[in-house]
């Protein structure tokens, strides 16, 4: 795969491009590490919202930590949940209040249930 500068993140598949050009009519694309810190991804389906199809999908954009969801804009969240074909998604789930929670070290309910084994769609 081609990888980009860190500050711009792995570039676009070239079949994902046109929704990312959809995306960019909406938002702001975040920023994304072309591999994720120290070579350990965070498990980002804690966060309620995001099963292993969007997890792969967000580390196709160079999306790997809490920290880097928890950061996002508006215009962030408006322009992953075009791409993802989840308008409104985002905010609705609070996938920015969950991952700051995740990135402090602090649990939220669903991720408890995740740990706990209680969500298939997360394991």
């Amino acid at each position: 795969p081609v990888v980009a500068p860190a500050h711009e993140g792995p570039a676009i598949a070239e079949a994902d491009k046109s929704r990312a050009a959809e995306a960019d009519a909406i938002g702001a694309r975040p920023v994304g590490l072309a591999a994720p810190v120290a070579e350990k991804a965070d498990d980002l389906k804690r966060i309620k919202g995001i099963g292993r199809q969007n997890e792969s999908r967000l580390h196709g954009l160079g999306i790997w930590h809490f920290h880097q969801i928890a950061a996002w804009t508006p215009e962030n969240a408006r322009w992953i949940g075009s791409f993802l074909a989840f308008q409104g998604r985002i905010e609705r789930e609070d996938w920015i209040g969950q991952a700051k929670l995740l990135a402090e070290g602090r649990d939220t309910e669903f991720s408890k249930r995740v740990d706990a084994g209680e969500v298939p769609t997360s394991s």
